[in-house]
Protein backbone atom coordinates (compact mmCIF):
# COMPACT_ATOMS: atom_id res chain seq x y z
CA UNK A 1 0.00 0.00 0.00
CA UNK A 2 2.42 2.35 0.97
CA UNK A 3 4.71 1.82 -2.36
CA UNK A 4 1.41 1.92 -4.23
CA UNK A 5 0.85 5.76 -2.40
CA UNK A 6 4.36 6.39 -2.76
CA UNK A 7 4.55 5.61 -6.92
CA UNK A 8 1.49 7.66 -7.03
CA UNK A 9 2.87 10.71 -5.38
CA UNK A 10 6.35 10.21 -7.23
CA UNK A 11 3.84 10.22 -10.57
CA UNK A 12 1.97 13.60 -9.67
CA UNK A 13 5.38 15.16 -8.47
CA UNK A 14 6.53 14.17 -12.52
CA UNK A 15 3.79 15.14 -13.91
CA UNK A 16 3.21 18.54 -12.45
CA UNK A 17 6.52 19.34 -13.31
CA UNK A 18 6.21 18.29 -16.73
CA UNK A 19 3.06 20.83 -16.78
CA UNK A 20 4.96 23.67 -15.30
CA UNK A 21 7.49 23.84 -18.05
CA UNK A 22 6.37 26.25 -20.79
CA UNK A 23 5.18 24.49 -24.22
CA UNK A 24 6.62 25.03 -27.42
CA UNK A 25 5.20 26.69 -29.89
CA UNK A 26 2.20 24.18 -31.33
CA UNK A 27 3.03 22.58 -34.48
CA UNK A 28 -0.55 21.71 -35.86
CA UNK A 29 -2.31 25.04 -36.95
CA UNK A 30 -5.84 23.52 -36.40
CA UNK A 31 -5.24 22.70 -33.07
CA UNK A 32 -3.73 26.33 -32.66
CA UNK A 33 -6.52 28.08 -33.97
CA UNK A 34 -9.07 25.66 -31.43
CA UNK A 35 -7.24 26.76 -28.59
CA UNK A 36 -6.89 30.59 -29.41
CA UNK A 37 -10.93 30.13 -29.45
CA UNK A 38 -11.15 28.26 -26.55
CA UNK A 39 -8.71 30.78 -24.21
CA UNK A 40 -10.24 33.74 -26.16
CA UNK A 41 -6.10 34.64 -27.02
CA UNK A 42 -4.73 36.04 -29.95
CA UNK A 43 -2.77 33.46 -32.44
CA UNK A 44 1.06 34.45 -32.68
CA UNK A 45 2.41 32.92 -35.92
CA UNK A 46 6.35 33.00 -36.85
CA UNK A 47 6.90 31.93 -40.55
CA UNK A 48 9.97 31.04 -41.30
CA UNK A 49 12.39 29.21 -44.02
CA UNK A 50 13.77 25.78 -43.09
CA UNK A 51 16.02 25.91 -45.58
CA UNK A 52 17.47 29.13 -45.11
CA UNK A 53 17.69 28.56 -41.74
CA UNK A 54 19.84 25.25 -42.17
CA UNK A 55 21.95 27.07 -44.99
CA UNK A 56 22.82 29.90 -42.31
CA UNK A 57 23.74 26.86 -39.93
CA UNK A 58 25.70 25.38 -41.98
CA UNK A 59 27.79 28.19 -43.30
CA UNK A 60 28.34 29.76 -40.10
CA UNK A 61 25.88 33.00 -41.72
CA UNK A 62 24.16 35.30 -38.69
CA UNK A 63 21.15 35.86 -40.39
CA UNK A 64 18.06 36.80 -39.06
CA UNK A 65 16.48 33.34 -39.45
CA UNK A 66 19.00 32.19 -36.95
CA UNK A 67 19.24 35.05 -34.59
CA UNK A 68 15.50 34.78 -34.26
CA UNK A 69 15.64 30.86 -34.32
CA UNK A 70 17.53 31.23 -31.04
CA UNK A 71 15.32 33.73 -29.55
CA UNK A 72 12.14 31.10 -29.98
CA UNK A 73 14.50 28.27 -28.07
CA UNK A 74 14.69 30.24 -25.16
CA UNK A 75 12.10 28.89 -22.21
CA UNK A 76 12.30 32.76 -20.93
CA UNK A 77 10.86 33.82 -24.03
CA UNK A 78 8.44 31.60 -24.81
CA UNK A 79 6.88 31.46 -21.54
CA UNK A 80 6.92 35.30 -21.37
CA UNK A 81 4.72 35.16 -24.89
CA UNK A 82 2.67 32.46 -23.45
CA UNK A 83 1.17 34.47 -21.33
CA UNK A 84 -0.56 36.56 -23.75
CA UNK A 85 -0.77 34.23 -26.87
CA UNK A 86 -1.37 30.76 -28.68
CA UNK A 87 2.18 29.98 -30.78
CA UNK A 88 2.64 28.41 -33.67
CA UNK A 89 5.56 28.21 -35.86
CA UNK A 90 5.52 27.79 -39.50
CA UNK A 91 7.79 26.56 -42.04
CA UNK A 92 6.99 27.61 -45.32
CA UNK A 93 8.87 24.72 -46.98
CA UNK A 94 5.60 22.27 -45.40
CA UNK A 95 3.15 23.20 -47.88
CA UNK A 96 1.26 20.42 -47.19
CA UNK A 97 0.49 22.19 -43.60
CA UNK A 98 -1.85 24.94 -45.68
CA UNK A 99 -4.85 25.92 -43.71
CA UNK A 100 -7.65 27.72 -45.56
CA UNK A 101 -8.78 30.20 -43.15
CA UNK A 102 -4.82 31.48 -42.63
CA UNK A 103 -3.73 31.53 -46.32
CA UNK A 104 -7.28 32.55 -47.55
CA UNK A 105 -6.37 35.49 -45.75
CA UNK A 106 -2.31 35.86 -46.69
CA UNK A 107 -0.04 35.78 -49.64
CA UNK A 108 3.55 34.66 -49.62
CA UNK A 109 6.05 37.20 -48.48
CA UNK A 110 9.42 37.04 -47.43
CA UNK A 111 10.72 35.56 -44.54
CA UNK A 112 10.85 35.41 -41.41
CA UNK A 113 7.75 37.07 -40.42
CA UNK A 114 5.45 37.14 -37.45
CA UNK A 115 1.57 37.44 -38.18
CA UNK A 116 -0.57 37.67 -35.10
CA UNK A 117 -4.60 37.00 -35.19
CA UNK A 118 -7.52 37.37 -33.31
CA UNK A 119 -9.26 34.27 -32.24
CA UNK A 120 -11.86 34.64 -35.31
CA UNK A 121 -8.69 35.02 -37.21
CA UNK A 122 -8.56 38.38 -38.11
CA UNK A 123 -5.76 40.88 -38.16
CA UNK A 124 -4.13 42.27 -35.51
CA UNK A 125 -0.64 42.55 -36.64
CA UNK A 126 1.89 41.87 -39.80
CA UNK A 127 5.32 42.32 -38.71
CA UNK A 128 8.07 41.50 -41.01
CA UNK A 129 11.91 40.06 -40.03
CA UNK A 130 13.73 40.19 -42.64
CA UNK A 131 16.33 42.80 -41.38
CA UNK A 132 16.13 41.21 -37.43
CA UNK A 133 19.43 41.82 -36.12
CA UNK A 134 18.63 40.91 -32.48
CA UNK A 135 19.45 44.20 -30.65
CA UNK A 136 16.05 44.97 -30.19
CA UNK A 137 13.70 42.80 -27.42
CA UNK A 138 11.88 40.50 -29.64
CA UNK A 139 8.57 41.24 -27.22
CA UNK A 140 9.31 44.80 -26.69
CA UNK A 141 9.51 44.97 -30.44
CA UNK A 142 5.94 42.97 -31.09
CA UNK A 143 4.43 45.18 -28.32
CA UNK A 144 5.77 48.42 -29.87
CA UNK A 145 4.51 47.01 -33.51
CA UNK A 146 1.02 46.25 -32.90
CA UNK A 147 0.60 49.51 -30.76
CA UNK A 148 2.00 51.18 -33.93
CA UNK A 149 -0.31 49.27 -36.80
CA UNK A 150 -3.63 49.54 -34.10
CA UNK A 151 -5.14 52.72 -36.52
CA UNK A 152 -4.25 51.16 -39.45
CA UNK A 153 -6.25 47.88 -38.56
CA UNK A 154 -9.33 49.42 -37.61
CA UNK A 155 -9.04 51.54 -40.74
CA UNK A 156 -8.85 48.50 -42.50
CA UNK A 157 -11.71 46.82 -40.62
CA UNK A 158 -13.81 49.96 -41.28
CA UNK A 159 -13.49 49.70 -44.88
CA UNK A 160 -13.59 46.60 -45.63
CA UNK A 161 -17.34 47.02 -43.93
CA UNK A 162 -17.84 49.44 -46.63
CA UNK A 163 -16.41 46.94 -49.50
CA UNK A 164 -18.72 44.38 -48.06
CA UNK A 165 -21.79 46.41 -48.23
CA UNK A 166 -20.60 48.06 -51.74
CA UNK A 167 -20.93 51.49 -50.47
CA UNK A 168 -17.01 51.91 -50.97
CA UNK A 169 -15.77 54.92 -53.38
CA UNK A 170 -12.81 54.23 -55.48
CA UNK A 171 -10.39 56.31 -53.56
CA UNK A 172 -11.61 54.31 -50.48
CA UNK A 173 -11.05 50.93 -52.30
CA UNK A 174 -7.72 52.35 -53.50
CA UNK A 175 -6.87 53.03 -49.69
CA UNK A 176 -7.81 49.51 -48.41
CA UNK A 177 -5.65 48.04 -51.25
CA UNK A 178 -2.56 49.78 -50.30
CA UNK A 179 -3.23 49.21 -46.81
CA UNK A 180 -4.11 45.29 -47.18
CA UNK A 181 -0.76 45.25 -49.15
CA UNK A 182 1.19 46.61 -46.15
CA UNK A 183 0.07 43.37 -43.74
CA UNK A 184 0.78 40.99 -46.75
CA UNK A 185 -3.14 40.44 -47.20
CA UNK A 186 -4.56 39.16 -50.25
CA UNK A 187 -6.33 41.81 -52.30
CA UNK A 188 -6.37 40.34 -55.98
CA UNK A 189 -10.25 40.25 -55.64
CA UNK A 190 -10.46 44.37 -54.34
CA UNK A 191 -7.86 45.08 -57.19
CA UNK A 192 -10.02 43.71 -59.70
CA UNK A 193 -13.19 45.36 -58.34
CA UNK A 194 -11.18 48.43 -58.53
CA UNK A 195 -10.45 48.16 -62.38
CA UNK A 196 -13.72 47.34 -63.55
CA UNK A 197 -14.18 50.24 -61.66
CA UNK A 198 -11.92 52.19 -64.01
CA UNK A 199 -10.26 53.71 -60.91
CA UNK A 200 -6.93 55.73 -61.73
CA UNK A 201 -3.72 54.10 -62.61
CA UNK A 202 -1.16 54.82 -59.65
CA UNK A 203 2.40 54.24 -59.23
CA UNK A 204 1.03 52.38 -55.67
CA UNK A 205 -1.23 50.00 -57.28
CA UNK A 206 1.61 49.30 -60.24
CA UNK A 207 4.32 48.40 -57.43
CA UNK A 208 1.48 46.19 -55.06
CA UNK A 209 0.49 44.25 -58.85
CA UNK A 210 3.62 42.56 -58.76
CA UNK A 211 2.91 40.64 -55.62
CA UNK A 212 -0.10 39.23 -56.88
CA UNK A 213 1.11 36.63 -59.75
CA UNK A 214 -0.95 38.55 -62.62
CA UNK A 215 0.27 37.37 -66.09
CA UNK A 216 -0.69 38.89 -69.33
CA UNK A 217 -3.45 37.71 -69.79
CA UNK A 218 -5.10 38.89 -66.65
CA UNK A 219 -7.69 41.70 -65.68
CA UNK A 220 -5.17 44.00 -64.47
CA UNK A 221 -2.83 43.95 -67.67
CA UNK A 222 -5.62 44.61 -69.69
CA UNK A 223 -6.25 47.68 -67.08
CA UNK A 224 -2.84 49.05 -66.95
CA UNK A 225 -2.15 48.95 -70.87
CA UNK A 226 -5.29 51.04 -71.58
CA UNK A 227 -5.44 53.10 -68.17
CA UNK A 228 -4.48 57.14 -68.48
CA UNK A 229 -1.76 58.38 -66.53
CA UNK A 230 1.12 60.95 -67.68
CA UNK A 231 3.75 58.72 -67.35
CA UNK A 232 1.58 55.63 -68.81
CA UNK A 233 4.39 54.08 -70.54
CA UNK A 234 6.82 54.07 -67.83
CA UNK A 235 4.30 52.00 -65.64
CA UNK A 236 3.73 49.84 -67.76
CA UNK A 237 6.84 49.01 -69.26
CA UNK A 238 8.23 48.47 -65.86
CA UNK A 239 5.35 46.02 -64.56
CA UNK A 240 5.73 44.29 -67.79
CA UNK A 241 9.56 43.84 -67.45
CA UNK A 242 8.43 42.14 -63.79
CA UNK A 243 6.32 39.61 -65.71
CA UNK A 244 8.79 39.15 -68.25
CA UNK A 245 11.33 38.73 -65.24
CA UNK A 246 8.82 35.92 -63.42
CA UNK A 247 8.64 33.91 -67.31
CA UNK A 248 12.26 33.99 -67.87
CA UNK A 249 13.87 32.80 -63.97
CA UNK A 250 10.78 31.30 -62.57
CA UNK A 251 8.40 30.24 -64.83
CA UNK A 252 10.25 29.95 -68.20
CA UNK A 253 6.75 30.28 -69.65
CA UNK A 254 7.14 30.99 -73.93
CA UNK A 255 4.12 31.81 -74.38
CA UNK A 256 4.05 34.27 -71.46
CA UNK A 257 7.46 35.86 -71.89
CA UNK A 258 6.47 36.34 -75.97
CA UNK A 259 3.35 38.05 -75.37
CA UNK A 260 4.88 40.45 -72.58
CA UNK A 261 7.66 41.46 -75.49
CA UNK A 262 5.26 41.94 -77.82
CA UNK A 263 3.00 44.49 -75.66
CA UNK A 264 6.57 45.79 -74.84
CA UNK A 265 7.50 46.38 -78.09
CA UNK A 266 4.84 48.20 -79.07
CA UNK A 267 5.08 50.93 -76.03
CA UNK A 268 8.84 51.69 -77.40
CA UNK A 269 8.44 51.98 -80.92
CA UNK A 270 5.40 54.20 -80.04
CA UNK A 271 7.64 55.83 -77.12
CA UNK A 272 10.81 56.30 -79.62
CA UNK A 273 8.76 58.00 -81.97
CA UNK A 274 7.60 60.26 -79.78
CA UNK A 275 11.28 60.89 -78.45
CA UNK A 276 12.35 61.80 -82.06
CA UNK A 277 10.05 64.49 -82.62
CA UNK A 278 11.60 65.94 -79.04
CA UNK A 279 15.40 65.38 -79.77
CA UNK A 280 16.20 66.44 -83.13
CA UNK A 281 19.82 66.33 -82.29
CA UNK A 282 19.47 62.33 -80.94
CA UNK A 283 20.84 60.59 -84.01
CA UNK A 284 18.28 58.82 -85.76
CA UNK A 285 19.64 55.13 -86.01
CA UNK A 286 20.90 55.63 -82.13
CA UNK A 287 16.84 55.23 -81.10
CA UNK A 288 16.32 52.22 -83.58
CA UNK A 289 19.14 50.65 -82.49
CA UNK A 290 19.10 50.60 -78.83
CA UNK A 291 15.70 49.98 -79.08
CA UNK A 292 16.35 46.10 -81.15
CA UNK A 293 19.41 45.53 -79.20
CA UNK A 294 17.75 45.84 -75.76
CA UNK A 295 15.10 43.42 -77.19
CA UNK A 296 17.42 40.98 -79.25
CA UNK A 297 19.47 40.58 -75.73
CA UNK A 298 15.51 39.63 -73.55
CA UNK A 299 15.07 37.61 -76.05
CA UNK A 300 18.00 35.20 -76.80
CA UNK A 301 18.19 35.00 -72.81
CA UNK A 302 15.07 33.81 -72.40
CA UNK A 303 15.61 31.64 -75.21
CA UNK A 304 19.19 30.05 -73.59
CA UNK A 305 17.55 29.65 -70.00
CA UNK A 306 14.48 27.24 -72.09
CA UNK A 307 17.27 26.08 -74.22
CA UNK A 308 15.17 26.71 -77.51
CA UNK A 309 18.44 26.53 -80.16
CA UNK A 310 16.43 27.35 -82.98
CA UNK A 311 16.04 30.87 -81.36
CA UNK A 312 19.24 31.31 -79.79
CA UNK A 313 20.75 30.71 -83.14
CA UNK A 314 18.46 33.39 -84.30
CA UNK A 315 18.58 36.13 -82.09
CA UNK A 316 22.20 35.72 -81.42
CA UNK A 317 22.84 35.84 -84.69
CA UNK A 318 20.86 39.13 -85.05
CA UNK A 319 22.83 40.68 -82.04
CA UNK A 320 26.26 39.18 -83.36
CA UNK A 321 26.05 40.82 -87.02
CA UNK A 322 24.22 44.13 -85.68
CA UNK A 323 27.28 44.91 -82.83
CA UNK A 324 30.02 43.86 -85.86
CA UNK A 325 28.23 46.33 -88.12
CA UNK A 326 28.58 49.51 -85.96
CA UNK A 327 32.85 48.77 -85.23
CA UNK A 328 34.23 51.41 -87.25
CA UNK A 329 37.82 50.11 -88.56
CA UNK A 330 39.34 52.97 -88.94
CA UNK A 331 38.49 54.57 -85.32
CA UNK A 332 39.15 50.96 -83.78
CA UNK A 333 36.55 51.33 -81.85
CA UNK A 334 32.30 51.11 -81.70
CA UNK A 335 30.55 53.40 -82.48
CA UNK A 336 28.41 55.19 -80.19
CA UNK A 337 25.59 57.26 -81.14
CA UNK A 338 24.61 57.27 -77.25
CA UNK A 339 27.82 59.52 -76.55
CA UNK A 340 25.74 62.29 -78.94
CA UNK A 341 22.76 62.16 -76.03
CA UNK A 342 25.52 62.07 -73.30
CA UNK A 343 26.75 65.39 -74.70
CA UNK A 344 23.50 66.98 -75.62
CA UNK A 345 22.21 66.53 -71.69
CA UNK A 346 25.76 67.82 -70.45
CA UNK A 347 26.46 70.41 -73.18
CA UNK A 348 27.22 73.01 -70.26
CA UNK A 349 31.32 72.91 -68.96
CA UNK A 350 30.00 72.77 -65.41
CA UNK A 351 26.94 70.90 -63.34
CA UNK A 352 25.61 71.74 -60.03
CA UNK A 353 25.90 69.38 -57.52
CA UNK A 354 24.84 70.26 -53.78
CA UNK A 355 26.11 73.06 -53.22
CA UNK A 356 29.05 72.73 -55.36
CA UNK A 357 29.86 73.76 -58.69
CA UNK A 358 31.57 70.55 -60.98
CA UNK A 359 33.17 71.00 -64.10
CA UNK A 360 32.86 68.57 -66.71
CA UNK A 361 35.49 66.88 -68.81
CA UNK A 362 33.20 66.02 -71.37
CA UNK A 363 36.59 64.23 -73.76
CA UNK A 364 37.21 62.13 -70.34
CA UNK A 365 33.47 61.05 -70.11
CA UNK A 366 33.24 60.47 -73.73
CA UNK A 367 36.33 58.08 -73.43
CA UNK A 368 35.19 56.10 -70.50
CA UNK A 369 32.09 55.64 -72.19
CA UNK A 370 33.36 54.47 -74.86
CA UNK A 371 35.66 51.97 -72.78
CA UNK A 372 33.07 50.37 -70.87
CA UNK A 373 30.72 50.16 -74.46
CA UNK A 374 33.36 48.05 -76.04
CA UNK A 375 34.01 46.10 -72.95
CA UNK A 376 30.07 45.12 -72.34
CA UNK A 377 30.24 45.08 -76.27
CA UNK A 378 32.68 42.29 -76.81
CA UNK A 379 31.59 40.58 -73.38
CA UNK A 380 28.27 40.08 -75.14
CA UNK A 381 29.48 38.70 -78.21
CA UNK A 382 31.73 36.13 -76.34
CA UNK A 383 27.80 35.06 -74.29
CA UNK A 384 26.81 34.56 -77.36
CA UNK A 385 29.27 32.52 -78.80
CA UNK A 386 29.47 30.16 -75.98
CA UNK A 387 25.99 29.45 -76.39
CA UNK A 388 26.76 28.63 -79.56
CA UNK A 389 29.77 26.31 -78.50
CA UNK A 390 27.66 24.21 -75.91
CA UNK A 391 23.89 24.33 -77.47
CA UNK A 392 24.45 24.86 -81.36
CA UNK A 393 25.62 21.53 -83.69
CA UNK A 394 24.84 22.93 -86.84
CA UNK A 395 28.39 23.64 -88.30
CA UNK A 396 27.52 26.67 -90.61
CA UNK A 397 26.30 28.30 -87.24
CA UNK A 398 29.42 27.10 -85.82
CA UNK A 399 31.88 28.95 -87.80
CA UNK A 400 29.56 32.08 -88.09
CA UNK A 401 30.18 31.87 -84.02
CA UNK A 402 33.61 31.61 -84.87
CA UNK A 403 34.07 34.54 -87.26
CA UNK A 404 32.35 36.45 -84.35
CA UNK A 405 34.79 35.22 -81.82
CA UNK A 406 37.88 36.36 -83.95
CA UNK A 407 36.14 39.85 -84.39
CA UNK A 408 35.94 39.97 -80.79
CA UNK A 409 39.20 39.29 -80.31
CA UNK A 410 41.03 41.65 -82.21
CA UNK A 411 39.12 44.25 -80.01
CA UNK A 412 39.97 42.28 -76.20
CA UNK A 413 41.56 39.14 -75.80
CA UNK A 414 40.38 38.28 -72.90
CA UNK A 415 40.77 34.23 -71.27
CA UNK A 416 36.90 34.00 -71.77
CA UNK A 417 36.96 34.91 -75.46
CA UNK A 418 39.64 32.86 -75.72
CA UNK A 419 38.01 29.58 -73.81
CA UNK A 420 35.24 30.44 -76.07
CA UNK A 421 37.24 30.24 -79.40
CA UNK A 422 39.08 27.12 -78.38
CA UNK A 423 35.21 25.28 -77.65
CA UNK A 424 34.60 26.25 -80.74
CA UNK A 425 37.31 25.68 -82.80
CA UNK A 426 37.07 22.12 -81.25
CA UNK A 427 33.70 21.59 -82.39
CA UNK A 428 34.68 21.62 -85.94
CA UNK A 429 37.76 19.26 -85.40
CA UNK A 430 40.38 22.17 -85.44
CA UNK A 431 41.74 20.69 -82.49
CA UNK A 432 45.99 21.90 -82.73
CA UNK A 433 44.31 25.43 -83.07
CA UNK A 434 41.44 24.87 -80.46
CA UNK A 435 45.12 23.75 -78.07
CA UNK A 436 46.84 26.52 -79.04
CA UNK A 437 44.22 29.22 -78.28
CA UNK A 438 43.19 27.33 -75.09
CA UNK A 439 47.02 27.54 -73.29
CA UNK A 440 46.30 31.47 -74.26
CA UNK A 441 43.35 31.17 -72.28
CA UNK A 442 44.67 29.92 -69.23
CA UNK A 443 47.93 32.43 -69.09
CA UNK A 444 45.42 34.90 -69.97
CA UNK A 445 43.37 33.94 -67.23
CA UNK A 446 46.42 33.89 -64.75
CA UNK A 447 47.02 36.98 -65.47
CA UNK A 448 43.58 38.73 -64.92
CA UNK A 449 42.77 36.56 -61.93
CA UNK A 450 39.32 35.01 -63.53
CA UNK A 451 39.07 32.62 -60.82
CA UNK A 452 40.40 29.27 -59.34
CA UNK A 453 36.93 27.29 -60.65
CA UNK A 454 37.14 28.95 -64.24
CA UNK A 455 40.97 27.91 -64.36
CA UNK A 456 40.08 24.59 -63.69
CA UNK A 457 37.65 24.35 -66.26
CA UNK A 458 39.97 25.45 -68.96
CA UNK A 459 42.65 22.94 -67.16
CA UNK A 460 40.66 20.09 -67.42
CA UNK A 461 39.60 20.83 -71.44
CA UNK A 462 42.93 21.24 -72.38
CA UNK A 463 44.04 18.13 -70.56
CA UNK A 464 40.64 16.50 -72.14
CA UNK A 465 41.83 17.31 -76.02
CA UNK A 466 45.17 16.65 -75.52
CA UNK A 467 44.69 13.07 -74.59
CA UNK A 468 42.75 12.15 -77.07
Amino acid sequence: MRSLIYISLLFLSITSNSFSQPMSFISDLDKAIGLSKKNNLPLLIYRYDEKDLNWAKSNNYTSSQLILDSIFNDVKVIKKLQEKYILHKFNIRNLELEHDAFYDQFRYYYTPNIIILNSDLSVISFIPLIIFDGKKDIIELINNTIEEQKEKIQRIRYLNNSYKTASISNSELHELIVLENEFSLKTKDKIEKYCHNNGPLTYELVDISQAQNFTSFDFFTEYIMNAPHPEADLLRTGYLNRLIEVAKYKTKDKVEFENCMAMKLKIGEKSGLENMKVVEEFPKNALKFNLEIDNFIEYFEFYVEIIDTINIKKYGELIAEELISRFDSSKKKFLQEQDSLFNWMFREKSIEIGDSIVQLDLNEIAKKSENNYNKKTVLLLNSICWQYAINIKDQEAINKAISWAEFGLTINSSSYLLDTYAHLLYKIGKKNKAIENQKQALLKGELENIGKKTLENMKSFLKNMESE
